[in-house]
């Protein structure tokens, strides 16, 4: 059995001797030997590192993986500048070695693609709107900055005809007239930032960033900007003069349509398409013979020059046929006094160049990566952005625009023996002679042939082959091509970026929300376990369960694991009884694809273990990572579940713990579960039952209710009862709202969630936080909270709230609640406590006027400045205080004796009974202590008609709904699964979302504003004995004889009595010991907690959850884009492999290198991967 072990004595072999054997076998999850005799190997626990060197090894590990500082050690200080030179500058390294071979091979390639890009960049220019010699200027200066500082030996750099497109839609969205020198300003402007964000992105080793443009989506958006390009030179192509400015495939054909009887120039027509045909010919030959690679380079120069000749001789430019007219000539001129860094038009100009720029970047990057791969050298990703932002800044003030790497450029360079980057330089010389001497003779260049050579440059970017391979390969990678694809050519460039961008982003989500689990079995005469859908004879093991959870567990997919483990464990345990096999008794989790587990996945093996213990079930782990056993220690999850059930390999836990004696009743069952199984082979009557009772469960349970049930529930409702009513007339304050408004959502919800939902326990109705965030974001749109249409927002946002949580639980994406952490809600939630008991001081102190912000400054100034000003009531603070002083006791008594819960219930009833019988005997609403006054009674009035679905109104309160529902589901789900681990039941995630959204829909359509599941009240409908959800409705009866006959009795009832319950309730909510564990456990998880109680308090709610999520959404994209990769060596006496760092005494083999590679490969890793692999091949 396995036990935490000193470092010294770590990865050592005990080995257990059986008298009736003299043979061995080694266990190993994924790695073991066949003998007779099992060992017990001991988990290896890495060094605890104190808390600066952990930071420093994570940042070295992510952003310095290659260690590009090493070259630096034991160096001199002249040294170490060289180095810092040649480091900057490649040039000055790989330019020692320079020899006159290589000056050979780099001048036939420069001249090679001089002639295809100079007529290419006179035709890319056109598709930014910008003049032909911007196109020229840009294949001059940038491709000379780029030799100096670029590590690839093949790019060829100049305009292409993507970034082209694109920079030319994106400035062309924000000024119209193209021909206005503004225009060329925010050009010049949008290459600047587009430069700026290059060069950030490298400085900063950001780089991973435009791994989040995939493969898949870089192909649909290459094909659908290739249709998109190609669709636009119709325009050339055709002659045609009045052209569409949209880029929508609709849009432009409608337009050559429209031009067909007068806009067409036949010999344009005929000029243009007998060079298409040429260039397509002569792109056919070079890709048949790779020899003949120069006569697809030379023929776009060729057809420039016969086109010219041809035009010039027949005067065709006199019979309507377009020409180029005039291009500039000289070298650049400067251009930085034409940046906007300042104005109207500096926004758009950063916007467009960060899009563009990162564009460029992918295309560059992928191009430099390929031909490296293809000539066996190193690219150093940063080191390319660096450069690749140097030049475009350099070019944004030089008269250039957005330059990158070009394919085809970049392919012929390689084809024609390209040595060095010096090819760019002869290049860019070629490119300054056409400036200086050759620029008049293209007046009479035709536009119809720059617009074939662009169409026939462009033809490559589709690449049927590669989607066909992305649908073989990977559906959801195919989904994202043709959405970037069908994004592009139906709506626009940016459009189709969006959406790659967005699907690609989606795909990370789900894999990461939703990983794979598997059940392992035996391997017929091995000791090896593997997935039995895999391996269909592998063999399961009598009384025993083995999982392997193939992913890391974070808050996004925490729940969703142990929900699935319990899945699995329900479902075979009625196979194995229908097929009358042994049940069982232990549950081994294999965790060796756990890389790394946070909080939340703490708190759900938590739970996982609490329900197993209900369930007579044993929890066993085998095979741990360092960093997984380092942070079940720091949360002493292994006291819980126990040292001796945590093992090396999964055999050795089999061998403890499975049946003893030869294993030969071992068993398969092939026969899975799944969501529709009860359906199968029933009649439709049943169907329809069964249907009804999955959508209310009521249907289902109430069958079996008994009177002991009902004296339970009963019981329970008046409790929460008592405690619900006082909190309901607090919490409307926190929204600005009356008082009723509350009651009535404590009537009318908890009716329609003791009919849908899936807990016992959650007691519905308003809740602090949702009340407070609700109130907050109501008043930001509308000051005026005493006005009608504050509270016909508050119905519309509540109506919306419904909406969004009904919409989850349908559409089963009850997932995306999960990216607010475990972490995140610690932190907000404390956070919103003390922002609340803050806010409750104008009511415990009495202060007439008081700031409505939420944040804790504005809340100590106004304070304060009531206190200056002796703007307080004595009288109020003494009953607020003295209630206050009296909840807290009865909370303390409560809490530590569990059996007298009800005085704490019972507290907040007592205090507004005596209070209000206190004030209104003394009259001390005459001597300024505020008072409730009026509650509306009687029953709910309809308030449909008081929804905004118009005007507007109709987004704010579909933005508020949104964000207040899905915090209202976080808290309410939250609460639900804690008291079904408690009482060893399942909490259905989607039935809850569909019952809240229908409550909270329901309660729209009746005067309520957002309700969901609170924690105290629960808490005490949980402690008085509740055993299904009709405690609700007892609560819903209470409430409502209390709307239709007590109101009247509130009207004397201090506020500073309702601020006093309120400031109680919420003290619960700011939880340290939680704080510490999350500082213990996970520091990135620290960072999001405090990320939302500082959020919170000095900023506001929005912005707080805005924070947390974004932090958590970050911890994500780190943990998916940086996967560690470990060396294996192997322990001693054994045949198992495992990590070097966390078993120090295992030990390579000679000649091999072993390595694993701890996550999934994506499209957002696979560079980062190879890139390590190659770094410890070097190493």
């Amino acid at each position: 059995m396995s036990q935490r072990v000193s470092d010294d004595a770590m990865a050592e072999v005990i080995a257990e001797t059986r008298s009736d054997s003299s043979s061995r076998r080694h266990g190993g999850g994924d790695d073991a030997v066949v003998t007779d005799l099992p060992y017990m190997h001991r988990v290896g626990t890495p060094p605890k590192q104190p808390l600066f060197q952990e930071i420093k090894h994570s940042l070295m590990e992510t952003f310095f993986a290659d260690k590009p500082f090493h070259k630096f050690k034991d160096q001199s200080g002249s040294r170490k500048f060289v180095l810092a030179l040649q480091s900057l500058f490649p040039i000055l390294e790989w330019g020692r070695d320079y020899n006159l071979k290589k000056f050979r091979g780099d001048f036939v390639s420069g001249l090679t693609i001089a002639s295809l890009c100079i007529p290419q960049d006179l035709a890319y220019a056109k598709l930014a709107y910008l003049d032909p010699w911007y196109g020229l200027y840009s294949s001059f200066v940038a491709p000379l900055v780029y030799a100096f500082m670029g590590t690839s030996r093949d790019i060829a750099i100049g305009p292409v005809a993507v970034v082209s497109l694109l920079l030319g839609s994106l400035l062309s969205s924000e000024i119209s007239d193209t021909k206005s020198h503004d225009y060329v300003r925010l050009a010049f402007t949008a290459t600047f930032f587009a430069g700026v964000t290059q060069l950030a992105l490298g400085v900063c080793r950001l780089g991973f960033l435009i791994d989040f443009l995939s493969h898949a989506a870089i192909v649909g958006f290459m094909a659908g900007a290739a249709i998109t390009i190609a669709m636009q030179q119709l325009k050339g192509l055709l002659g045609i003069k009045n052209f569409t400015t949209k880029t929508d495939i609709v849009s432009v054909l409608h337009s050559v349509w429209s031009n067909v009887h007068h806009g067409w120039n036949w010999e344009t027509i005929l000029i243009g398409l007998s060079f298409l045909i040429f260039l397509l010919i002569t792109k056919y030959i070079a890709k048949r013979n790779k020899k003949l690679f120069w006569v697809s380079a030379i023929s776009p120069m060729i057809s420039v020059v016969v086109s010219t000749f041809f035009v010039y001789i027949t005067r065709a430019d006199k019979r309507g046929v377009s020409i180029v007219k005039h291009i500039k000539s000289g070298v650049n001129p400067s251009s930085a006094n034409e940046i906007f860094f300042s104005g109207k038009y500096l926004g758009a100009g950063v916007r467009v160049g960060i899009v563009s720029g990162m564009v460029a970047l992918t295309e560059a990057v992928a191009i430099g990566r390929t031909f490296a791969a293809m000539k066996d050298y190193s690219l150093d990703g940063n080191k390319e952005m660096v450069a690749m932002g140097t030049m475009n800044i350099v070019g944004s003030l030089t008269s250039c625009y957005v330059t990158t790497g070009s394919f085809s450029r970049s392919a012929v360079n390689f084809m024609a023996g390209c040595q060095t980057a010096v090819s760019n330089i002869v290049m860019s010389i070629v490119v300054l002679l056409t400036l200086l001497v050759l620029t008049p003779l293209f007046k009479y260049t035709p536009n119809a042939v720059l617009a074939s050579i662009i169409i026939a440059a462009v033809v490559n970017l589709v690449n049927i082959e590669a989607m066909v391979l992305l649908w073989k390969i990977d559906k959801f990678d195919f989904v994202a091509c043709m959405g970037a694809f069908f994004g592009v050519i139906f709506k626009s460039v940016e459009i189709g970026l969006l959406i790659a961008v967005a699907i690609s982003f989606a795909k990370i989500l789900l894999q990461v929300t939703r990983p794979r689990t598997a059940v392992l079995g035996k391997l017929p005469g091995t000791t090896v376990y593997r997935n039995i859908q895999q391996y269909p004879k592998a063999a399961q093991i009598p009384g025993m369960l083995i999982i392997r959870i193939d992913s890391a567990i974070y808050f996004s997919n925490s729940n969703y694991i142990k929900e699935r483990i319990l899945r699995w464990l329900i479902e075979e345990e009625s196979q194995r009884t229908e097929s009358e096999l042994p049940g069982i008794q232990n549950l081994i989790v294999e965790m060796s694809p756990v890389t790394d587990i946070d909080t939340s996945g703490i708190h759900a093996f938590e739970e996982l273990y609490k329900t197993l213990q209900k369930r007579e079930v044993q929890l066993i782990l085998a095979n741990p990572g360092p960093v997984v056993i380092e942070k079940l220690h720091a949360s002493k999850l292994t006291d819980l579940i126990g040292e001796d059930k945590i093992f090396l390999t999964v055999a050795d836990a089999v061998a403890t713990f499975g049946p003893k004696g030869p294993l030969e009743t071992l068993f398969s069952i092939s026969d899975n579960s799944s969501l529709m199984r009860k359906y199968k082979g029933k009649s439709k009557t049943r169907k329809l039952c069964l249907c009804l009772q999955s959508i209310f469960p009521i249907l289902d349970w109430g069958r079996y209710y008994t009177i002991r049930n009902l004296r339970g529930d009963f019981i329970a409702g008046l409790t929460t009862a008592s405690l619900c009513i006082p909190q309901d007339i607090a919490y409307a304050k926190l929204a600005n709202l009356d008082p009723h408004h509350a009651l009535y959502a404590s009537f009318v919800t908890p009716l329609v969630y003791a009919a849908m939902g899936s807990s016992r326990d959650i007691a519905i109705g308003p809740a602090a936080v949702v009340s407070l965030l609700l109130g907050a974001m109501l008043s930001h749109d509308i000051r005026d909270y005493k006005s009608h249409e504050y509270l016909r927002l508050a119905f519309t946002a509540t109506f919306f709230a419904g909406v969004t949580q009904l919409a989850l639980g349908v559409l089963r994406l009850g997932f995306l609640i999960d990216f607010l952490s475990d972490a995140a809600i610690v932190g907000f939630m404390s956070g919103a406590a003390i922002i609340i008991s803050l806010q409750q001081l104008k009511g415990l102190l009495g202060i007439p006027h008081f700031t409505k912000k939420t944040d804790v400054i504005s809340g100590i100034g106004s304070v304060k400045s009531a206190i200056v000003h002796h703007e307080w009531n004595l009288e109020t603070i003494i009953i607020g205080t003295s209630c206050l002083i009296f909840l807290l006791i009865t909370k303390y008594i409560g809490k530590k004796h569990k059996k007298l819960f009800w005085v704490a219930a019972i507290a907040p009833m007592t205090c507004v009974i005596v209070s209000t019988i206190c004030v209104y005997i003394t009259r001390a609403d005459e001597k300024g202590v505020s008072t409730i006054k009026h509650i509306k009674g009687g029953l709910n009035s309809v308030s449909a008609n008081e929804i905004f679905f118009r005007g507007k109104y109709v987004v704010r309160g579909f933005r508020i709904g949104a964000v207040a529902g899905i915090v209202a589901l976080t808290e309410a789900v939250s609460i639900g699964r804690t008291f079904a681990a408690m009482k060893h039941y399942t909490l259905d995630g989607n039935k809850e979302m569909v019952a809240m959204g229908t409550m909270n829909i329901v309660g729209s359509l009746t005067s309520c504003f957002v309700a969901t599941g609170s924690f105290s009240r629960s808490a005490v409908n949980n402690m008085a004995g509740c055993e299904t959800a009709a405690s609700n409705i007892v609560l819903s009866i209470v409430v409502l004889l209390v709307l239709t006959l007590f109101t009247p009795v509130f009207k004397y009832t201090p506020n500073a009595v309702l601020s006093s319950i309120i400031i109680a309730a919420t003290t619960n909510l700011v939880n340290i010991n939680a704080v510490i564990m999350i500082w213990k456990i996970d520091k990135f998880d620290f960072m999001a907690c405090m990320g939302a109680f500082f959020g919170v308090i000095f900023i506001n709610l929005e912005y707080a959850l805005i924070i947390a999520v974004s932090i958590s959404f970050v911890k994500i994209l780190f943990r998916v884009t940086w996967p560690k990769v470990v060396v294996l060596g192997k322990i001693p006496g054994t045949s198992i492999y495992r990590n070097i760092e966390q078993y120090p005494k295992a030990f390579q083999i000679t000649a091999m290198l072993i390595l694993r590679v701890d996550s999934p490969i994506y499209f957002t890793n696979c560079n980062f991967v190879k890139d390590r692999y190659t770094f410890f091949f070097h190493l």
